[in-house]
């Protein structure tokens, strides 16, 4: 598997089959003496190897070894040494690991040029070598002057020279190779610096076979181009597979430096990081997929296991908690009955889809076994389960003390039967907490013989668990069972022996263990529990025997720290003294802090109460951006974007006790000082800076899990990119409440209303693809519950089926918008508005001159006329469809209607925009004099 077919689900959040044998298997491969390596090198915020300091890098000429020639280097190894090339030393973007530098060196030789590789990609800055010229004599500046070069400019070819690579390309199209690389050769001899001949040039030496030289030949073609982030991405892929990951991370660092946003390339760099061993590195590199794509359920996998490989599991713990967070708060839109295929995980069916698969869930429950969470493993695996059976809503399970819901039955449904290895982790925490007879349930299930071959990982999980429970019959019990498919394993032979010796029986421990040495004489493990089982027996030649072998083995194992002094404390004490200090110090620093956030926030006040005075303003804000910036330093609110703040409540819960507090303000003390900091900036013209203000507010996961404060802040966002004329932004927040309150009629009102202003941005928004997708399906959504009978706060309404309507007739879909208004006129007949819109619909249908529906359009037109009681603002939109139609004496009786009605309270009066249309129509007709009255009567301004 290449490392882009790795990724192929990755935007789409699917997953992939654990048992697969495919590229996944790098995070177990992966030697673990790299991380050695590792240490020695740092690494810029790109990943591109760092220098330690100014001494560890050479210029970017290279001998005839593709070595540098500069006697003060350092001797480091392939990509660890880099080279300077530009006039700024600091630009990080041309340092070329030495042997990159002597693949290039090599593609240069090959094309017959004399040169280096540094002479074809570089030129020397004329200028800044004067200046050091006039600074220095010339044998101080000899080095120097090596430094002054910059990246040379692509040239291009002549027509002599365009000619011979028009000739050397027919020679390829014909498999005439050897001629395409002599016209080559001769081409880049003429002119090294045009990337084209040597983009040919790999081409011809790939299709020859010489996959090293075309790779060596890219890259020379790569960095005369600069900005080709797809050849940078190819070479990266061909070094890999040649086995030179350190030229592929440089080439992968090079493509994600022109593109940030391009996954693909950051997803490879961390899997090409993670084959090289340098596994902090590649975590970042998954950390910044996930800020482009948060919550990516295949990231957090990868991520997962590599947090758990380097011993953080409990940061691996917050990314699936969180994933599970999500599924919660927003579940996926279920799949149609129709389009359903059966699909597995684990074994097992799954009914409702979700991001946390059971794969998921095996992998969180093993993390909270390795740090001994049982009880939140059991709550976890339970909950998790149901959601992913369907039943969600059977939450009275958790009110008992067993797992009876997941014992299974003759009768039991397919889709209701748990995973094997969820069952097995289930079994374990409950041995853990003593559960044993629950437990002993759990783990019948694996026992039977035609499960034993397919599960001996989850057997001798289920045995070192009752090893580590002191339960040493039941591993014996265990190891019996899983002996019958693994006769001949050593270490299954050499747990049997621990758990005879731990019983007692040294009789059949030394027999067992005198079977495992024979199996694996040098199994270090048995030598060394075997010596304590004949200390243990008073064998001690025996032991002591066995003692030598060991040393000699391992003779580190001599050095033994010397005995503690027991007049000096203990190292216990001197620890709880330390923490008490250092917990008295926290506790200082958070006094003093508190009491200069109350000092701040009283003056801020202050200043607020005497808002009108524009110095009582300037107070206000400065005081709260004091306070703004102190709150945003806390790690707590902000270490993790989509981690809840500690101490604090999760969302669906009460959200606003009083105890919430940190640092001398409660938390609604914080959040109404923030909002009235962003309404204040917008007063004074500072739009932009509010929106940032509540952007940091959000971002804080103390509100952000906050689920009445995260809705007041998304509506006064919305408000700031009002004031801010950013429509797009404002249609981001108006899309937020459409997914979060789908079943409430304010929501679609208040998507309408921020984008009702007219303008040709709000418009674009409004018939954008993925506002269309995103009310259709919610539209679909209601449908399908409705068939279903199940109930929800209303039924699918008018105002959804008009709106949608309207959405697909901006979007010139008539047809579609035409059927929502004919269903949304099925519930009321009689509304005058859903007429006109239904008209509306037909005429614009009418005028693709497809189809004649203009007649259709007229009679929902006058429908509506009739309906609206022949108001004035009636008159003039009838007026405005015949005037549309070319009726233009029938229009005009309407318009003179709108011109005679009286002004209406509370209504708009169009007699402007009527009078206009008048006036146009005259002039058509050729009546002037009359036009200019009307003008003159209705429109002219005093």
């Amino acid at each position: 598997m290449d490392l882009r077919t790795s990724f192929n689900n990755l935007m789409t959040g699917q997953g992939y089959d654990d048992d697969d044998d495919d590229g996944y298997k790098i995070l177990d491969d992966a030697d673990p003496e790299a991380e050695e390596y590792e240490e020695s090198l740092q690494y810029d915020e790109d990943g591109v190897p760092a220098p330690e300091d100014d001494n560890s890098y050479g210029h970017a000429s290279f001998d005839e070894d593709g070595e540098d020639y500069h006697d003060g280097e350092d001797d480091l190894q392939g990509g660890d040494q880099l080279i300077f090339e530009e006039d700024e030393p600091d630009d990080r973007d041309d340092l070329i690991p030495q042997d990159v530098g002597a693949s290039m060196n090599a593609a240069v030789r090959d094309s017959g040029l004399e040169r280096g590789a540094d002479d074809v990609i570089f030129e020397d800055d004329q200028e800044a070598m004067k200046e050091y010229d006039q600074l220095l004599d010339e044998d101080a500046t000899r080095d120097n002057r090596r430094e002054r070069r910059r990246r040379i400019r692509e040239s291009n070819l002549s027509d002599e020279q365009r000619a011979l690579v028009g000739r050397a390309n027919m020679a390829y199209a014909t498999n005439n190779l050897d001629e395409a690389l002599q016209i080559l050769h001769e081409v880049i001899r003429g002119a090294p610096s045009a990337k084209g001949p040597w983009i040919t040039l790999a081409a011809v030496l790939e299709a020859k076979g010489e996959t090293e030289k075309a790779i060596q030949t890219n890259l020379i073609a790569a960095h005369l181009g600069g900005t080709d982030a797809n050849l940078w991405k190819k070479i990266a892929v061909d070094s890999r597979q040649i086995g030179n990951l350190d030229q592929a991370i440089y080439c992968i660092n090079k493509a994600v430096r022109l593109d940030k946003e391009d996954l693909n390339a950051q997803w490879d760099r961390a899997v090409l990081l993670i084959e090289r061993g340098l596994y902090s590195k590649a975590i970042a590199g998954f950390r910044a997929i996930l800020n482009i794509s948060p919550h990516n359920p295949q990231v957090i996998r990868e991520l997962g296991k590599l947090l758990a490989r380097v011993n953080q599991p409990r940061e691996a713990i917050n990314l699936y908690e969180d994933l599970y967070e999500l599924d919660k708060m927003n579940p996926l839109e279920p799949v149609d009955e129709d389009d359903e295929d059966d699909e597995l995980d684990l074994g097992a069916r799954v009914v409702v889809p979700c991001r946390m698969r059971y794969a998921d869930i095996n992998t969180l429950a093993g993390l909270y076994i390795r740090t001994a969470q049982y009880d939140r493993c059991i709550n976890t695996i339970r909950q998790c389960v149901r959601r992913l059976q369907g039943r969600a809503r059977d939450t009275h399970w958790d009110f008992r003390p067993d797992d009876q819901e997941f014992y299974e039955t003759a009768m039991m449904p397919e889709n209701q039967r748990m995973p094997m290895e969820l069952r097995t982790q289930l079994g374990i925490c409950r041995l853990m907490l003593d559960q044993v007879d629950i437990a002993v349930d759990h783990f019948s299930k694996l026992y039977q013989p035609h499960v034993v071959p397919n599960h001996i990982d989850l057997m001798m999980q289920v045995a070192e668990a009752f090893i580590k429970k002191g339960l040493f019959e039941n591993a014996l019990a265990t190891f019996e069972v899983l002996r019958s498919s693994r006769e001949h394993d050593a270490d299954v032979s050499c747990r049997v022996a621990f758990c005879h010796f731990q019983l007692k029986n040294y009789s059949l421990a030394e027999q067992w263990y005198r079977h495992v040495l024979a199996l694996k004489p040098d199994l270090l493990q048995a030598k060394k529990e075997l010596r304590q089982l004949y200390t243990a027996m008073g064998e001690e030649e025996k032991a002591f025997e066995l003692g030598e072998e060991i040393e000699a083995a391992a003779p580190g194992e001599r050095d033994r720290k010397p005995p503690a002094d027991p007049n000096q404390p203990s190292k216990t004490k001197i620890n709880a003294a330390a923490k008490a200090k250092k917990r008295a110090e926290e506790q200082e620093r958070e006094r003093i802090l508190s009491a200069e956030n109350i000092t701040l926030y009283r003056s801020a006040m202050e200043a607020y109460r005497e808002v009108e005075d524009p110095g009582s303003r300037v107070r206000f804000i400065r005081e709260a951006k004091k306070l703004l910036s102190k709150f945003t330093s806390a790690k707590a609110f902000y270490g993790d974007k989509h981690r809840r703040a500690p101490g604090f409540k999760t969302r669906g819960k009460p959200q606003h006790s009083e105890d919430d507090s940190w640092l001398g303000l409660t938390i609604e003390q914080w959040y109404q000082m923030f909002i009235r900091l962003s309404h204040l900036l917008n007063v004074v013209g500072e739009s932009a800076e509010s929106q940032q203000v509540l952007k940091t507010c959000l971002s804080a996961n103390v509100f952000h899990h906050d689920e009445v404060r995260s809705a007041k802040l998304h509506i006064h966002m919305m408000n700031a990119a009002l004031v801010n004329d950013n429509i797009g932004m404002a249609a981001e927040h108006a899309r937020w409440f459409i997914s979060y309150r789908p079943f409430v009629n304010d929501t679609y009102q208040l998507f309408s209303a921020a984008l009702s202003i007219g303008t040709p941005e709000a418009l674009h928004i409004y018939t954008q693809a993925n506002t269309i997708k995103l009310l259709g399906r919610q539209l679909k959504s209601f449908e399908k519950l409705i068939r279903q009978g199940k109930k929800h706060e209303f039924d699918i309404n008018i105002m959804m089926l008009v709106l949608y309507g309207h959405v697909s007739n901006c979007a010139r879909n008539f047809d579609q918008a035409i059927w929502y208004f004919r269903r949304a006129l099925q519930q009321v007949p009689e509304d005058p508005f859903v007429h006109l819109s239904l008209g509306i619909a037909f005429l614009h249908k009418g005028h693709q001159r497809k189809t004649e529906e203009k007649h259709k359009a007229f009679t929902c037109i006058f429908k509506y006329y009739e309906l609206s009681e022949q108001s004035a603002e009636a008159a003039y939109n009838v007026a405005r469809a015949l005037h549309q139609c070319g009726l233009r004496e029938l229009a005009l009786d309407y318009y003179n209607h709108v011109l005679s009605a009286p002004a209406e309270l509370g209504k708009q009066n169009l007699k402007r925009e009527a009078a206009y249309n008048v006036h146009l129509l005259l002039m058509e007709r050729g009546d002037s004099k009359e036009a200019f009255n009307v003008l003159r009567e209705y429109i002219q301004i005093a």
